[in-house]
């Protein structure tokens, strides 16, 4: 995915799947874009690894974990 890298300064994604493959690299992208991200997963674990990667440290991130029940 090849996004502007300030096309999403300001705007906040919500990316579903984002603990592996396709997900995980959406949500790089929008954050290389400048984008506060939302990383959803039915499995936390990969997402909340996400977070410790430098490109997150910015604290414009967040991990929804699909997998509770309501």
């Amino acid at each position: 995915m090849t996004v502007s890298s300030t096309g999403f300064t300001g705007k906040v994604a919500f990316v579903t799947g984002a603990g592996s493959g396709v997900g995980r690299v959406t949500a790089d992208a929008f954050a290389r874009a400048g984008a506060r991200v939302a990383l959803a997963d039915l499995s936390a674990d990969g997402a909340l690894a996400l977070l410790g990667r430098r490109l997150f440290a910015t604290g414009h991130a967040m991990v929804v974990d699909g997998g509770q029940a309501v």
